[in-house]
C-alpha cells in the first residue's frame, strides 16, 4: 500500500485522473488536477483541511538598516518561500515567539516591555527575492528557466541601477543562462505579465541564487519577517499556511501522496460539470466527495530539514470538534 505521507508528483496525480476520465490527455488532466486543487483551497473552511505546514526555516543576515540598532547594517531573520502568504506561529531556540507589525519595531523592546530582551518577530512586508545581494554588493542578475521545451517567455525586473535610477527592464527568459547586462544596486520587482510558464531561477553571476519563482505567479514575492534575539539562532522551526498556485511540471509536487484522492476528486468534478443531474448522480457526488476528504488524514512528514512541501490534511480533532483556533466548527 502506497504510503499516504509520501510525496506525489504532478505526473503520478494527473496519471490517477486520467484513470479517471476517459481519453483525457495529459494538458486536459493538468487543467482538471488545478481544478480539483483550486475547489480544495476554496472549501478547505467547508471540508476541515488544514493548509498549514511546519518546517524548518534558515535565518539570513538582511542588508537593510535595522531602526532600533541604525549603528547595525544588518538585521536577522527568513523570508517564506512564494507559496506561504503567513506566519502561523514560530519557534525560537525551543520557545515560541509573538509576530508584531513591523510599526512597531522603533518603539519598543524586543517582545514590546521596556527592557525585555526575549525574542520577537516582525512581519515586515513582502520583497521580490529570498535572498538578498551578498554583502550588499551591486551586481548583474543571471537568470534562466527549468523548462525543456526550448519556448521562452518575457519577464520585468524592475530595481535600482549604479546611477541610482529606479528602472525596469525586459527580458526574455528560456531554459539557456543569460546576465544582465545592467548591474543592480536592489530589485524591487520582478514580474511576468502572465504569470510564470515554469520554474524561473534568479541568482548572481557566480550562481548564487536568489530567488526561485514557480507557476502560475504574476508578481511573486517573499514574506520577510524580522528576528529580534539576543541569541540568534541559524534556524527557526515555522508553521505558515499556504496559498493556491497552479501547478504545471510533471515534476513539482502536489498535495496529497494517495492516488485515490486526485482519482475520486475528478469523478467529483466531472459530476459537478454534468448537465441535468439525476438522484445517483448527487449521491455518487456525495460519495467521491466523502472517500476524498477522509483519505486527507494528518501528515507529519518534513524531509530534508529545510523541506517547504505542504499537504491537504484533516484539520485537528478535539474533544468531538473541529479545533475552533482553525475553523471553529463541527464536521457534519
Amino acid at each position: 500500500m502506497r504510503n499516504l505521507g509520501s510525496s506525489t508528483t504532478v505526473k503520478q496525480a494527473r496519471t490517477e485522473i486520467g484513470r479517471a476520465l476517459s481519453q483525457a490527455d495529459s494538458t486536459e488532466q493538468v487543467r482538471m488536477l488545478n481544478l480539483i486543487r483550486a475547489y480544495l483551497y476554496a472549501n478547505q473552511r467547508r471540508l476541515a483541511l488544514d493548509l498549514s505546514t511546519t518546517f524548518c526555516i534558515q535565518v539570513q543576515c538582511f542588508c537593510t538598516e535595522c531602526p532600533v540598532c541604525p549603528d547595525k547594517p544588518l538585521y536577522r531573520g527568513f523570508r517564506l518561500p512564494t507559496r506561504f502568504t503567513s506566519l502561523e506561529s514560530a519557534v525560537v531556540n525551543a520557545r515560541h515567539v509573538p509576530v508584531f507589525s513591523h510599526w512597531r519595531l522603533p518603539y519598543d523592546g524586543p517582545s514590546g516591555f521596556p527592557d525585555d530582551t526575549r525574542a520577537k518577530l516582525y512581519d515586515k512586508g513582502f520583497r521580490p527575492l529570498e535572498r538578498d545581494f551578498i554583502s550588499c554588493n551591486p551586481t548583474a542578475i543571471r537568470y534562466a528557466s527549468e523548462q525543456d521545451k526550448g519556448d521562452s517567455q518575457t519577464m520585468t525586473i524592475s530595481g535600482i541601477t549604479l546611477e541610482d535610477r529606479t528602472e525596469s527592464f525586459d527580458y526574455e527568459v528560456s531554459s539557456v543562462a543569460k546576465i544582465t547586462n545592467e548591474v543592480f544596486k536592489e530589485i524591487t520587482q520582478v514580474s511576468f505579465p502572465e504569470g510564470v510558464a515554469g520554474r524561473v531561477i534568479l541568482s548572481e553571476p557566480d550562481g548564487r541564487e536568489l530567488a526561485r519563482y514557480h507557476c502560475g505567479q504574476v508578481v511573486p514575492q517573499f514574506r520577510e519577517y524580522g528576528l529580534l534575539d539576543g541569541c540568534a539562532p541559524d534556524n527557526v522551526i515555522v508553521t505558515a499556511n499556504a496559498s493556491y498556485e497552479e501547478v504545471h511540471d510533471d515534476l513539482d509536487v502536489v498535495e496529497h501522496g494517495n492516488p485515490l484522492v486526485w482519482r475520486s476528486m475528478a469523478q467529483f468534478m466531472t459530476l459537478i460539470n454534468k448537465d441535468n443531474k439525476d438522484s445517483n448522480d448527487r449521491a455518487n457526488m456525495k460519495d467521491y466527495l466523502e472517500l476524498a476528504t477522509s483519505l486527507m488524514v494528518e501528515q507529519a512528514s518534513v524531509e530534508g530539514g529545510e523541506s517547504t512541501d505542504f499537504r491537504f490534511r484533516r484539520a485537528p480533532i478535539r474533544g468531538g470538534h473541529l479545533s475552533s483556533r482553525f475553523y471553529g466548527a463541527r464536521r457534519r
